[in-house]
């Protein structure tokens, strides 16, 4: 291809089911991990993180150390397709403006690669987002309160228009993760042509839920996580870290089909998650924004002509 396709995210919107099922049928040679998702790799894969690493220097030398240190060797292929919910800003931030700077670090990167980058990112009303990413976190081991969750994100960080704005440099497309609930196979087809594929004849499916999204699997998640952080400190070793990614994507994934149909539902818990009233107009406001750049399609599955213009 003359072009890269790249999808970034955002988290929260279905990134892990298009990663394990439906990139690797977009792109049935594109490498893939044991588990079958999608793997980043490639020269141009390379060049952005290490890109992304100088930029990250000055506010996080730690992750800007270990992004290097993953890419001690050149790589001479060129990547098939990538794809990096990261990309799009932080599930969750530890100071002001992580997220968007993340973001912004990213753009930088893709305008050094040589080949022309076609992206793709879908969005998700702010509140639902929010509260999604904090039950996931809580469930990893946090224990802030959503408030103090929401006080780690700046109006930057939490600004969907603004990322619309500066991707308007780029060939893109925005979805609405509601839209794509709605008409995922209608969206999917639509990115195939985006990015010059044959298209889906069918939804995939799967057996197994992927996202561990059920209570139970991601409260063995935490307690699994803080084992292996107590190991970490009193070894000093990465050995327990490692297990558990390993444990992480196997076990964990068959364990999630014993519960899906566990009574405990993100939606119920995420009704107990109240937004202030402060931040309800910026939400609304900045998703209102955003609308004419989002992609909407017809019903025989096309992009309409004012969304293919922008």
């Amino acid at each position: 291809m003359e072009f890269l396709p790249i999808h970034i995210g955002m988290h929260k919107t279905a990134t892990t089911f298009l990663q394990s099922l439906v990139f690797p049928q977009m792109f049935p040679h594109a490498p893939r991990t044991k588990a079958g998702w999608i793997e980043n790799s490639g020269v141009e894969y390379q060049d952005i993180m290490l890109s992304m690493a100088d930029d990250l220097e000055k506010t996080d030398p730690k992750s800007a150390f270990d992004i290097r240190k993953r890419f001690d060797s050149s790589s001479k292929e060129k990547s098939i397709i990538l794809s990096a919910e990261s990309w799009s800003g932080r599930q969750r931030s530890s100071f002001e403006n992580e997220s968007w700077d993340r973001f912004t670090f990213f753009l930088n990167a893709i305008s050094k690669i040589e080949r022309p980058a076609r992206l793709v990112m879908f969005v998700r009303p702010h509140d639902t987002w929010l509260r999604s990413g904090y039950l996931y976190q809580y469930r990893l081991g946090a224990r802030e309160s959503f408030g103090k969750f929401l006080e780690g994100f700046s109006d930057y960080d939490l600004s969907w228009s603004m990322r619309a704005k500066a991707l308007q440099d780029f060939k893109c497309r925005i979805y609405s993760y509601e839209d794509f609930r709605k008409n995922p196979l209608g969206v999917i087809n639509d990115i195939c042509d985006f990015w010059d594929v044959e298209r889906l004849p069918d939804l995939p499916v799967s057996r197994i839920n992927s996202a561990p999204k059920k209570l139970a699997v991601l409260n063995a998640m935490r307690v699994c996580h803080q084992g292996a952080s107590v190991i970490k400190r009193i070894t000093k070793s990465n050995y327990a870290e490692n297990i558990l990614r390993q444990f992480s994507e196997t076990k964990l994934r068959k364990m999630d089909a014993f519960f899906t149909s566990s009574l405990f539902s993100d939606v119920k818990e995420m009704k107990g998650l109240n937004i202030p009233d402060d931040y309800r107009d910026k939400f609304t406001s900045d998703w209102a924004a955003l609308e004419p750049f989002l992609c909407n399609l017809d019903d025989k599955c096309c992009v309409s002509e004012n969304a293919r213009a922008q």
